[in-house]
C-alpha cells in the first residue's frame, strides 16, 4: 500500500533525444517470467498496477524475450491490456540477441 507521505516520482528525465521525458526509475520485469519464483496471474498484476502508482506516467519497464523464455513479455502485454494502459504511458526497453556461429 501507498503511503500518504510519499508523492510520486516525476518524469524530468529525457531519454536521449526522443522529446520523451522518463521518471528516475526504470522498473525491471525478470519476475514476470517466473525467473526466481513461480508468481500467480494476479500477483503479476498488481505488480504492473503499482508501477502506475510510484511514477508519473510514461512509466519504464526493461525486459528482454530471455524472460521466461517470452512469459515476461506475454504477461506485460496482457497485464497492460486488462488495465487499460495507453501506449503514451508506457516506454518498454526490450532486448534480445543471440552470437551464432
Amino acid at each position: 500500500m501507498k503511503d500518504p507521505e510519499i508523492k510520486k516520482l516525476k518524469a524530468t528525465n529525457h531519454l536521449g533525444n526522443t522529446g520523451i521525458k522518463v521518471p528516475p526509475l526504470i522498473f525491471g520485469t525478470s519476475f514476470l517470467g517466473n525467473l526466481y519464483r513461480i508468481l500467480d496471474g494476479e500477483e503479476k498484476l498488481q505488480i504492473m498496477t503499482n508501477w502506475f502508482q510510484w511514477v508519473e506516467t510514461p512509466v519504464v519497464i526493461d525486459t528482454a524475450g530471455k524472460y521466461g523464455a517470452g512469459l515476461a513479455l506475454e504477461v506485460i502485454g496482457h497485464g497492460l491490456n486488462k488495465l487499460g494502459v495507453k501506449p503514451q504511458d508506457i516506454v518498454i526497453s526490450n532486448k534480445l540477441g543471440w552470437y551464432r556461429v
